[in-house]
């Protein structure tokens, strides 16, 4: 299973399939290209990634596909300077404030993200 190195991927990976071998790359292009050549059989990273990345490149489709592990949780973080506490208070005001219970899935961004590259 591919990851790239020293990312919280590659932590997941650990923790999730303690039996799988690791190849870690230095680069997510590198985990796309040890795919490609077949050197891994999987790639691990976030849903939204991996579907964006068969969206940007269908030939891709030919040797990998997309699978969703549904009973994971993928929490995101935000690191803020110490002094920067006025990004602080606007990322808490902003997250208190967010409807989570209407969240976007990754198909839902994609579809939009897709609209957004077509030319006017």
């Amino acid at each position: 299973m591919g990851v790239i190195a020293k990312s919280s991927f590659a932590e997941f990976a650990r923790r999730n399939f303690p039996n799988a071998k690791l190849v870690e790359f230095a680069s997510w292009g590198h985990v796309l290209d040890g795919v490609r050549s077949g050197d891994v059989d999987a790639a691990y990273r976030d849903e939204f990634e991996i579907k964006r990345v068969l969206l940007d490149d269908p030939s891709l489709t030919l040797v990998a596909r997309s699978v969703t592990l549904t009973d994971l949780t993928d929490t995101i973080g935000i690191g803020i300077a110490p002094g920067a506490s006025h990004l602080a208070a606007y990322v808490d005001t902003f997250l208190a404030l967010t409807d989570r219970s209407n969240a976007l899935s990754a198909d839902e961004i994609l579809r939009h993200y897709k609209l957004a590259e077509k030319p006017a």
